[in-house]
């Protein structure tokens, strides 16, 4: 048996099948929702420059985060 092979076939599936799951609710919450909200939030209260300085600057953060999420979660699946 391999060292990698810690459960059936199944079990393996419907646990990625679950991480894949989560990380596609946090990448259209992180996306879409959250920048829709700071969009309505920031435009009574801010300049658009500076609310969209800080909408990209928001997205860019994300971004980076949900990479490094998405390669550690990959690492930890090939272990």
């Amino acid at each position: 048996m391999d060292r990698h092979d810690t459960g059936s076939a199944t079990e393996r599936w419907g646990r990625s099948s679950a991480i894949g799951a989560a990380l596609l609710v946090v990448a259209v919450v992180g996306f879409v929702v959250v920048p829709d909200r700071l969009l309505a939030f920031l435009s009574t209260r801010t300049a658009p420059r500076t609310r969209d300085a800080l909408l990209v600057l928001y997205v860019v953060v994300f971004f980076i985060a949900i990479s490094w999420l998405f390669v550690r979660v990959q690492r930890e699946e090939a272990e």
